[in-house]
């Protein structure tokens, strides 16, 4: 739909947005959000539960960042699932291995699982690390579904 005047309202379900215009032009708000958290000392066998969510989104992609020494890296992916206590879908199609101490590196789901349903579990796993880790911080770009 066409925004003509102020005040004007658009809601795209196929994108999840919403348009206006607020008589200062027209703008998108997207059902987008970032959902970040962070690891003390982590181990090569985290489990940790994320997220109990009530609604339906997906994991677009995830920048993580570490402190520590000694060439750091933690090897993790996310996962999900009805049962908490199952294996669970991997978000990642490749588990992301983050390396740097100083800027964020980001990573893609690829062919992944990144699409959650009402009533899943949604949990962070790590299956490797190196040299002194002190903490990985780790941020999800999501999006809410409607479909």
């Amino acid at each position: 739909m066409t925004l003509v005047r102020p005040g004007d309202v658009s809601v795209d379900f196929g994108s999840a947005s919403l348009d206006f215009d607020s008589g200062a032009g027209a703008r998108r708000l997207r059902g987008e959000f970032l959902a970040s958290f962070t690891v003390l000392g982590p181990s090569a066998a985290e489990n940790l539960t994320l997220a109990l969510p009530d609604s339906k989104f997906e994991i677009l992609g995830a920048r993580s960042v570490l402190r520590g020494q000694s060439s750091p890296s933690v090897t993790w992916n996310v996962r999900h699932d009805t049962n908490r206590g199952a294996t669970g879908l991997d978000v990642f199609e490749t588990n992301p291995v983050t390396t740097s101490t100083t800027t964020p590196e980001t990573d893609d789901v690829g062919a992944g699982q990144s699409k959650l349903g009402t009533g899943e579990s949604l949990w962070f796993v790590t299956t490797a690390t190196a040299g002194s880790v002190d903490e990985i911080a780790v941020t999800l770009l999501c999006r809410w579904r409607s479909d």
